[in-house]
């Protein structure tokens, strides 16, 4: 009966994530967060959840400090997931904390030395500082 209403909770989770993308596809980045927020409380051990807010956040001026924090958790949760750092990254360089951003592009390509655009970052970082 618990598994069941976890499968649940972690169904109804990805429809939340479903609508949230709809939601922000459309415009309305507000109902999007509403309906992460419910993908969070429906199940917080997944990191696609934590990794939609920071987007989400990430666009609004007033809020890209607080998308750091929701990367961060996601990144918490899959730590072999270098997508996510590399969203750190370009929240970094947009925040101009450049030395933040090099030293994540910096674990990005020690981890996984292909990763194309971690190093296209790290030239177009180089050339503005």
């Amino acid at each position: 009966s618990a598994e069941r209403m976890k499968e649940k909770k972690a169904l109804l989770a990805e429809d939340h994530l479903m609508s949230a993308r709809t939601a922000s596809r459309r415009g309305d980045q507000m109902l999007a967060m509403r309906f992460l927020r419910g993908s969070l409380s429906l199940d917080s051990s997944n990191p696609v959840y934590f990794q939609e807010m920071g987007h989400l956040l990430a666009q609004n001026q007033k809020w890209k400090k607080e998308a750091l924090s929701f990367y961060h958790r996601a990144f918490h949760l899959d730590q072999e997931n270098m997508d996510i750092l590399y969203d750190v990254a370009e929240l970094a360089v947009d925040l101009e904390l450049f030395g933040f951003a090099k030293k994540t592009l910096g674990h990005i390509m020690h981890e996984k030395p292909t990763h194309i655009k971690a190093k296209r970052l790290m030239n177009k970082i180089r050339n503005q500082v």
